[in-house]
């Protein structure tokens, strides 16, 4: 379960050759973002994409939020910042990733008579396959846009 989890998140981190000083600096004087940015502790923040396709929530809004993810900022020595990213836990992700389990263990449990048939099975993959691709899209796409607003040539 703990490895499903894990498949579930997108880590990545980089370096910035400034101190987190003016990282924040940049931050907080500059508001053109394509992102929501929240701070929440002196070296911790969320961000959340401002646009998301999301191809489960569409029938229930607010019960899955947007795109997020949430960043550590580590001073690292020689003036240099560490930020480490990391999505969100995703139910859905959770979920996609899951589902098609299931159903091959089920599918295997039962008499050859009571079995699905392949189509749905593949069919039943590739569904899930496509919203952890979607979801994971859209991660990299968030973690990219704060990359480049934080792009040191601009600080």
């Amino acid at each position: 379960m703990k490895a499903i989890y894990k498949l579930t998140l997108l880590k990545e981190s980089f370096r910035f050759r400034k101190p987190i000083s003016k990282l924040k600096d940049k931050i907080e004087l500059e508001s053109d973002r394509s992102f929501y940015f929240d701070w929440t502790s002196e070296s911790e923040f969320k961000i959340e994409a401002k646009f998301s396709v999301h191809p489960i929530t569409m029938n229930y809004p607010g019960f899955f939020g947007g795109i997020i993810g949430y960043g550590k900022l580590k001073e690292v020595g020689n003036g240099e910042t560490q930020v480490d990213l990391i999505s969100k836990f995703r139910k859905e992700i959770f979920i996609a990733v899951l589902l098609p389990l299931v159903f091959v263990i089920i599918n295997l449990s039962l008499t050859k008579s009571e079995r699905l048939s392949t189509e749905w099975i593949i069919g039943i993959f590739l569904i899930s396959f496509s919203c952890l691709l979607i979801y994971r899209f859209q991660e990299k796409i968030l973690f990219r846009s704060l990359r480049k607003y934080l792009d040191e040539n601009k600080t």
